[in-house]
Formats: structure tokens, sequence, C-alpha cells
């Protein structure tokens, strides 16, 4: 049974019981992001050698495949400890991969302490909002929207994963800033898809230590979710660092209006107004009175006819130039 079919079977006491397990499961968050931050004020004080950016993800693709495997070990082996131990042992190295850009930041960019203090509460009262916000729609069975557009969020997660690394090589302000803000916002989105979906597949758990298990990988998935949005707030912070950086951002954006934007606009508004005028060259008001001025009405006499009554309007007579006869009801063609 899939965890959206199991919602609708729900009670209260399942639902006392996700707000334990999600308390449970963000404490462990906790706990990988205080030794991710350990390990990277470790780094900042003994002054380690930062990793070579290829070597970082060599090492980090490395990690991933063998989480994997120490996963399925923990399950058969009903023993978490060596998956808990392991995951330490990832945001130890993420602590370390991170503290160049940490440490730049603090030095390059003006108030840097202060701005990163700033990014740290910012991500706490995100974290947490969303967090409330997550339980309160598993509450409420409105959690399909969140694991449906998963697919959808990875894709762009991908891209966002390229514009860094194009802004590697290319040091632009306006993709350091583009990363930011679509770094922060997919981030946030797959943070309560994580809480959602681990409160939802841990109904149908049994087993403790596979709900052990699962509870462990759930963290890690929020961590790297809180320390994305993190670096995404500090990346919004490096991008405006300066008078320089903004006005670079402003020429990149007036760039990217006047060769993209401005023309789709135009092209819309031109596209709209024929539209329009085509829409209404098609409309014809019949009238049964002549020489109303007010209304737009004439009267005229034609050879061997009454009194003829036509409707006009800016942009001609009508379809098929027509015209009605006030003096029998019966349409005549002029």
């Amino acid at each position: 049974m899939s965890f959206l079919s199991s919602l609708n079977s729900l009670t209260q006491e399942s639902f006392i019981d996700a707000q334990k397990q999600l308390h449970e499961v963000m404490l462990l968050t906790l706990a990988n992001l205080f030794v991710m931050a350990l390990s990277c004020s470790l780094a900042i004080l003994l002054s380690w050698p930062p990793v070579p950016f290829i070597l970082n993800i060599v090492i980090t693709i490395t990690l991933l495949f063998t989480l994997s495997s120490k996963l399925k070990a923990a399950v058969e082996n009903n023993d978490t400890s060596n998956l808990r131990l392991f995951y330490f042992g990832l945001f130890s190295w993420i602590g370390y991969s991170v503290y160049p850009f940490i440490y730049s930041f603090i030095l390059v960019v003006p108030n840097g302490a202060l701005l990163m203090t700033i990014a740290a509460i910012s991500t706490i009262v995100l974290t947490a909002t969303l967090a409330l916000f997550s339980y309160l729609e598993f509450r409420n069975n409105n959690i399909a929207t969140y694991n449906l557009a998963r697919p959808i969020i990875s894709s762009l997660v991908i891209g966002i994963i390229a514009i860094g690394l194009l802004n590697f090589f290319l040091h632009i302000p306006a993709l350091l800033l583009l990363k930011g803000i679509g770094g922060a916002f997919l981030f946030s989105i797959f943070l309560m898809s994580d809480i959602t979906s681990y409160l939802a597949t841990n109904q149908n758990i049994t087993d403790t230590n596979s709900k052990e298990a699962h509870k462990i990988v759930a963290s890690g998935a929020i961590a790297l979710d809180i320390i994305n949005i993190f670096i995404s707030i500090l990346e919004i912070f490096a991008a405006c660092k300066d008078d320089k950086s903004r006005a670079s951002i402003s020429n990149s954006i007036g760039r990217i209006f006047t060769l993209f934007i401005g023309p789709l606009i135009a092209l819309g508004a031109i596209l709209g107004i024929n539209t329009i005028f085509n829409k209404r060259s098609s409309e014809v008001t019949p009238t049964s009175s002549t020489g109303n001025i007010g209304s737009g009405n004439f009267a005229s006499r034609g050879q061997n006819q009454g009194s003829f009554s036509g409707t006009y309007n800016v942009l001609g007579r009508g379809p098929n130039n027509q015209a009605v006869n006030s003096s029998n009801g019966v349409n005549q063609t002029l």
C-alpha cells in the first residue's frame, strides 16, 4: 500500500505519532548540522588546505554511492549505528568542502560575518515555518502535490547545478544571484516534500529497525535541504556585495530584457491588439430604427426600395456588407 492511499485511514493517534516522529527526525537533523558546522569551523581555524574542485565532486559521488550499500546493510543486519556514523562522516566531509566558500564570504563580502548571521537566522526561521506548514499539510492530507512535483523540481535542480558550474568559470554576479534565488526556492519545496514524504511513508513501516533507518535517511535529506537553503541565501548576499556587482546585475537584467523579454512583450501586445480589432470588425449590432445619430444609424433611400437603415462602426460595415431593411425587417445586400 502506497503512502498516499494510507492517508485515508489515519487516526488521531497516527497524527500524535507523526508529531513525535517529526520531533525525533528534526533532532537528528540538528545533530547532522552540528557535525557539519563543527567540521567547517575546524577547517577554518586550522587553515586546512581546500579540496580541489574535481576531487571534491569525485569524493562526494563516491560517498553517495556508498550510502545505498550502507543503508541496505543496516536493514539486513538490524544495526543502524554504522549508518548513523556514516552520515556523521558524510556531513563532516560536507563541512570541510564548503569551508572555502564560507571563509571567502567572511573575508570578501562587506559585513560578511553580520550577513552570515542574518542568513543563519533566516534559515532557522524558514525551516521552522516550513516544517510546521508541512506537518499541517500532512494532517489535512494535502501532500500529494509536493510528491508529484519532485521529478520536476529535480530537473530544475540540475539546471541550478549547471548555472553554478557555468558561473564557476565566468564569475557573473547575475548568474550567482539567479542560482541563489532559484536554489532557495527549490530547496524550500524539497524540504516540505521530504518532511511530508517521511511522515506519510513512516505510517506503513512496522519494523522498528526499518523505522530507525528511515529516520536516519530522512534526517540526512532534510539536513542537505537546510544547508542548500543557507548557501543559497549567502549566494544572494554575495551577488549583491558591492556597487560594482549590483551595477553588473542591473546591466545583465537590462540586456536580458532588451534581447528577450522586451521583444516578446511587444510581439504579444501587437498580436493582442490585432485580435481585438479583428473581433470588433466581426461584430454586427442590429437595429430597427432610422435616423438615430446617437446610436450610429443612418437613413438612406435605395432604388425602388423603402427606407433603409444601416449599422456602421470605425472598421467598416460588418460581415458580407449587410444592413437591415427597416420597412420589412428583411436583410438586404447593399
